[in-house]
């Protein structure tokens, strides 16, 4: 599953797509999880009207060499809210995505198999919701997996 690169997670993933909207990032062997209510469940997400941020994603991540489960989480502190309780080395932003969110790898027991990622989404009082914050780019242009 992972262009090329031995993936040990392919049981799990397809686990995880039995019991829950699991669906493609376009081009990635980036799987993220899209909360759905039951009825959604047995068919595709059609209503992109609600706030459904993706909040579980399963990566490989060819930089550190080891599978990755990222979490994510949405706060109430702004950018430089989150700068300042989480600096850098532990907070550190993605390049591109620092208006959006700040990242924090969490040490576990596993860290030498299996890294954790948390991205901890900045405070917005925006009104109108984006293709990535209701699903709809995930669903349309990557796919549930099955």
């Amino acid at each position: 599953m992972n262009n090329g690169t031995p993936w040990k997670g392919d049981e799990l993933i397809a686990t995880i797509a039995k019991v829950s909207k699991l669906y493609r990032y376009p081009e990635e062997d980036w799987p993220f999880i899209i909360p759905a209510d039951e009825s959604e469940y047995k068919i595709d997400i059609t209503d992109f009207s609600e706030k459904r941020t993706p909040k579980f994603e399963f990566v490989y991540d060819s930089y550190i060499h080891k599978p990755v489960i990222q979490l994510a989480l949405e706060t109430d502190l702004s950018r430089e809210e989150m700068e300042a309780t989480f600096p850098e080395p532990i907070g550190f932003a993605i390049p591109g995505l620092e208006e959006i969110f700040r990242s924090l790898m969490v040490k576990s027991p596993w860290d030498d198999g299996l890294g954790f990622r948390f991205d901890l989404y900045y405070h917005s009082d925006k009104n109108d919701l984006s293709d990535w914050e209701t699903g709809e780019w995930l669903v349309k242009h990557g796919g549930r997996i099955m």
